[in-house]
């Protein structure tokens, strides 16, 4: 097959122009000899029918759907297990209580053992980023919390008249 050279020209399928070959985005699988062909439409009428896709035509859930299937597949959950842990925890994080309709993605967080990678439970994302910033040491956890009454009892004593 040629191999495509930057002084060719394409006409797009959408638009109809013909452009040189620098306006039209390469395909992501290779040919059997190695090149890449591009795609049929230019750059900007690609750009144009992704967004068409992604905004009218249910991309977005789609997209929201296939990342969240890749999340539980990372834990090695399935989705019935995600819907059986979350009726468990009455759609709730499990440390806080705070509800899945208060995240940012209205969802709850995997929360995962960063030493076996096991799924522990589901968390709202204050607590599960709070887990990580302490990286799993119950030694730093146990101190933070010591910190913590420690000077909730100062500040209760220094308030006294």
């Amino acid at each position: 097959m040629k191999r495509i050279d930057n002084t060719d020209t394409k006409q797009c399928s959408c638009c109809n122009k013909v452009l040189p070959v620098s306006q039209y985005w390469k395909k992501s699988q290779p040919r059997k000899d190695g090149s890449f062909g591009l795609r049929p439409r230019c750059k900007v009428c690609d750009t144009q029918y992704k967004l068409d896709i992604y905004h009218n035509k249910g991309g977005k859930d789609i997209q929201k759907l296939r990342s969240f299937k890749s999340l539980l597949k990372k834990y090695g959950i399935t989705e019935e297990e995600y819907n059986n842990r979350r009726k468990l925890q009455n759609n709730s994080c499990e440390i806080c209580g705070d509800h899945e309709d208060n995240q940012p993605h209205g969802r709850l967080h995997v929360d995962h053992c960063h030493t076996t990678g096991l799924f522990r439970g589901l968390l709202c994302n204050t607590c599960n980023t709070g887990l990580g910033m302490f990286k799993d040491n119950t030694t730093v956890l146990f101190k933070a919390i010591e910190y913590i009454n420690e000077n909730i009892i100062r500040h209760r004593d220094n308030t006294k008249p």
